[in-house]
């Protein structure tokens, strides 16, 4: 009974999907429902037509971080997934969807010196019991045999973005990070949930770059 207990924790018994008889957090049938981009511009992570170095979404605009990447749309099942991944069980969720992201990821983002990610709100971390974007990071460095570095820390008291506009989230998280420990001269990779404007990823990039870091590379699971 104490084994099959264990096992419980461990694997689950139904989808956090459609609930249908399970051993992945996923199951097959709803992983296959899940839309990725075929073609992202490969500087800010805008899914477009066809591959591009820049597009008219991050030309105008100050980006910190070399390169960002998604793998598909918020919607649909990715959407509930991720839902399920910051509110039910963050762990097995997250392993199965980054093993499923790994193979699309341009591997020239991958070259990196360390992993990290972006930090959540105490009272968000207090009420998980874990930051999701973490988790996520973790199970990257974990696939990728690099290091995880918990660097960045949030330095004030930021409003929810979802309740704000463009406008608003960019200044909403103006300095509002800063780095924790050496990171002068390494190539990081930040890893996050949903890149929306890509106030929150650039912020962090910023206070990174601030620091002495040499490159920036943002992979996330959904564009919003």
């Amino acid at each position: 009974m104490i084994i099959k207990g264990l096992l419980d924790l461990i694997l689950p018994s139904s989808c956090f999907i459609c609930n249908s008889s399970s051993k992945k957090p996923i199951c097959d049938i709803c992983t296959e429902k899940i839309n990725y981009f075929d073609a992202v511009c490969s500087r800010c992570g805008k899914p477009t037509v066809v591959l591009r170095d820049s597009c008219s979404f991050c030309r105008p605009k100050k980006l910190y971080f070399d390169k960002a990447w998604a793998y598909g749309p918020y919607e649909g099942v990715l959407k509930e997934a991720i839902l399920s991944l910051k509110y039910d069980n963050g762990i097995k969720i997250a392993l199965q969807l980054v093993d499923m992201v790994l193979p699309k990821v341009n591997k020239e983002l991958l070259d990196v010196d360390i992993i990290t990610s972006v930090p959540t709100s105490f009272t968000k971390y207090v009420k998980r019991g874990y930051n999701q974007s973490e988790l996520l990071a973790k199970a990257f460095s974990a696939n990728l045999a690099k290091p995880y570095y918990d660097c960045l820390y949030r330095v004030r008291i930021v409003k929810d973005q979802m309740s704000l506009d463009k406008k608003d989230r960019g200044l909403n998280v103006k300095s509002a990070f800063d780095v924790k420990r050496e990171v002068k001269d390494l190539s990081i990779l930040l890893v996050d949930d949903v890149f929306t404007t890509g106030a929150t990823v650039n912020e962090c990039c910023n206070a990174l770059k601030s620091k002495g870091v040499k490159i920036t590379n943002v992979v996330t699971l959904a564009k919003a």
